[in-house]
């Protein structure tokens, strides 16, 4: 029996789906506490990809790779057991988390197999311009009013703090907002040197870079200047066409981004003062922070390597991935998490690798090729954010980075041509030229 399908575009599934995980007002319900109020979108936007998965007439698929967000559980099942007379609904809450993730995954995917292949993936990238383009809206609205009511609706932070105004977008943590515009990158920089609007994802790569300096985040920034160098050398070793012009790009990249500094007047009198206070041997107040936290996770989490912190339960908070995995859930924790960031690398890393090698031998197409490289790029600057917070579990980016992870399981099994045909096409054109 065929299923039933409500969508007529095969673009409108996936795009209902990331439109409610980016641009949903979560906290239009007044009076709620914000923690209740993040908790619930997770659970709300995986139930919404069910059932647009179910509209779509997808059949619920897990792949094989999913496994990976399960890594948690082993954990669980080694530090619960030996605190099991202090277990408390927190405890419940991270394993219906891990699963919540998985479910929104397999939604996910389902929606991707059913709607995409190898010929038409490339259209993603016109859905990826509308979301980049209302979060950067977003954030111009924020810039001009500030802190209204309205605009409250979909982030619960300051804008409008003592060192200037920092809009940080739909995502709460201006890191955030950073860490989810890293993905569009690629894709920009690459359509500025070779597509038919280039003039057109200049001005687009221009205000994500702008975004990222009115961030006021040290991490956006070491993160953004260390992808763009690491984006540049993948694209070298891997063969990917137009590495000069893009080599060019930067400097004048470079060159725009000093011009805005000089004659925009954008105020950088947090950044002069951090140098100033670390020239003189002392830190500002969110890096003392951060030390002070480092200090306590790696004592704690060291005393406590086989079952974590019980400060945990006290509510402590550690704002570095790694250093909270240590400190929740002792050396297995640490272990669990070096993992999965390893293999969230390695794995995009690989199907970019593929996909530009394909997309130079005409096999498929450059912009299914640079959905990959956006995939990769942003998993490689998640190991980046995460040395500031746990963005793979935080509010609205860990949904964000699940979407990203099964975008990339799904080019590596359904838009990319069998190895055989790369070697095939090889041959080919090498019989041909003798």
């Amino acid at each position: 029996m065929q299923r039933l399908n409500v969508f007529s575009n095969a673009l409108t599934p996936v795009a209902l789906i990331l439109l409610f995980l980016c641009y949903w007002p979560t906290y239009i319900v007044p009076g709620l506490p914000v923690d209740a109020l993040q908790k619930a979108h997770y659970v709300m936007v995986a139930l919404f990809a069910v059932a647009i998965c179910w509209l779509n007439g997808a059949r619920l698929v897990m792949p094989k790779l999913a496994v990976l967000y399960l890594l948690p559980l082993l954990v669980y099942l080694l530090v619960f057991p030996q605190i099991l007379a202090v277990t408390t609904f927190f405890h419940i809450g991270l394993i219906l988390k891990v699963f919540t993730f998985s479910l929104f995954i397999v939604a996910v995917y389902s929606v991707l197999r059913k709607s995409f292949n190898v010929n038409n993936t490339p259209s993603l990238t016109r859905l990826f311009y509308l979301v980049l383009l209302l979060q950067l809206m977003f954030v111009a609205l924020q810039l001009v009013f500030g802190d209204t009511t309205w605009l409250g609706w979909w982030n619960h932070k300051e804008v409008v703090t003592a060192w200037g105004k920092r809009a940080p977008g739909t995502f709460d943590w201006v890191y955030s907002t950073c860490y989810f515009l890293t993905f569009f990158i690629p894709m920009l920089l690459l359509n500025s040197v070779r597509s038919r609007y280039k003039f057109l994802n200049a001005i687009l790569l221009g205000a994500v870079l702008i975004v990222v300096l009115l961030s006021q985040s040290k991490t956006g920034y070491l993160a953004t200047v260390l992808v763009f160098a690491y984006l540049l050398l993948f694209m070298w070793c891997s063969g990917a066409k137009a590495s000069g012009r893009v080599a060019l790009l930067y400097l004048l990249m470079a060159v725009f981004l000093l011009l805005v500094l000089i004659y925009s007047g954008i105020e950088l009198e947090y950044i002069s003062n951090f140098i100033e206070l670390i020239s003189s041997g002392s830190t500002d107040g969110s890096t003392y922070t951060r030390l002070h936290q480092t200090k306590l996770a790696v004592g704690e989490g060291l005393a406590y390597w086989y079952q974590g912190s019980p400060d945990v339960l006290r509510g402590v908070v550690i704002e570095n991935a790694y250093l909270d995995y240590l400190f929740r859930y002792g050396i297995w924790g640490l272990m669990q998490y070096l993992v999965f960031i390893g293999l969230l690398v390695l794995i995009s890393g690989v199907v970019a690798y593929k996909a530009v090698q394909q997309a130079n031998a005409a096999l498929i197409p450059n912009q299914t090729a640079l959905i990959a490289l956006c995939c990769h790029i942003s998993m490689v600057a998640l190991s980046i954010y995460s040395l500031s917070a746990a963005t793979a579990d935080a509010y609205k980016s860990s949904m964000w980075t699940c979407f990203v992870f099964t975008l990339t399981i799904f080019v590596y099994h359904y838009s990319l041509k069998p190895t055989q045909a790369l070697t095939e096409r090889s041959a080919n054109s090498q019989i041909a030229g003798t």
